[in-house]
């Protein structure tokens, strides 16, 4: 079995995930993308809006067997949409991967609606002590200011670059027991990410059209 395969089959979902979905596309009122769904991890989250594609058949046959909207496309020849398609697109740790990011997003813009956005995470490798050759299939590494030029060099008309928001201690056993809802521990989450607790590895680009 392919290690990353292993990985997100095995993993527990944590409340950070869910906090991440309802913060960058929780209000989408349209059809969202996911970029990069492998087994299908994170389309659990607004799965009825979702269309999952990657380009692993393996992985995409777990996500398959779960439920879930997916398809088989290879993102470096293009995303097999007609234009503005899908009001949100999620694309987690994949634009360090591929050889022309510079498409993929311009790609992202294509088929997204008028006012929709995509959110591009990926490592940040001037984060002190990150190690962005660990993974040997990262090809492309980013900075806050190299993704705030590809967003404005594929044609973006506003886009923000920030560091990931930090997870909550004990919020998932609070949300379960009724004691913590999604809305609050977002607002939390909000004044934790602005007193500077913030994942500093991890940048966020959201990019609207």
């Amino acid at each position: 079995m392919k290690s990353y395969i292993k990985l997100f089959t095995e993993r527990p979902a944590y409340f950070a995930e869910r906090l991440y979905f309802e913060r960058y596309h929780g209000s989408s009122t349209g059809q969202i993308l996911e970029i990069g769904c492998s087994v299908g991890h994170f389309m659990k989250y607004g799965a009825d809006k979702k269309v999952g594609i990657d380009y692993d058949l393996d992985a995409l046959m777990v996500a398959r067997k779960k439920g879930y909207n997916v398809a088989q496309c290879d993102i470096q020849r293009g995303l097999c949409f007609e234009d503005n398609t899908f009001s949100s697109i999620d694309c987690q740790h994949v634009i360090e991967h591929v050889e022309n990011p510079l498409y993929v997003m311009s790609e992202c813009l294509r088929v997204l609606k008028p006012r929709g956005k995509a959110v591009i995470v990926t490592p940040n490798v001037q984060s002190l002590g990150f190690e962005f050759y660990v993974d040997y299939t990262h090809i492309r590494p980013f900075t806050k200011t190299s993704l705030e030029r590809i967003a404005y060099d594929a044609g973006f008309s506003r886009f923000t670059v920030e560091y990931m928001y930090t997870g909550l201690p004990m919020s998932k056993l609070l949300y379960r027991k009724g004691l913590l809802s999604v809305t609050t521990a977002l607002r939390i989450q909000a004044m934790c990410h602005s007193l500077g607790m913030r994942i500093k590895d991890t940048l966020v680009l959201v990019a609207e059209k």
